[in-house]
């Protein structure tokens, strides 16, 4: 069975270090990697007591993010030859 490590990614200091171990140690284990970002939907207060929402973020948003996380948050993954998603 194949081991799967899961790592929070969001361009930080602390998320890179994080992204660094994963990548040494998850090739020496033959595990993949899934690189989770998340993103929050801003919600709006609306007198008396409501709260909107946008709804989904623009899929060019969504591409925009996704691209900064493969080609840069997760570039020792890639160095490392680690597979993730």
């Amino acid at each position: 069975m194949s081991e799967t490590i899961v790592v929070g990614v969001d361009g930080s200091e602390s998320a890179s270090r994080a992204i660094d171990w994963v990548a040494r140690h998850a090739a020496g284990r033959g595990a993949r990697v899934g690189a989770v970002h998340a993103i929050e939907d801003p919600v709006y207060a609306v007198p008396p007591m409501a709260a909107v929402t946008l709804g989904p973020l623009p899929e060019e948003v969504r591409a925009e993010v996704r691209a900064q996380l493969e080609q840069q948050w997760c570039k020792a993954l890639v160095d490392a030859g680690v597979p993730f998603q």
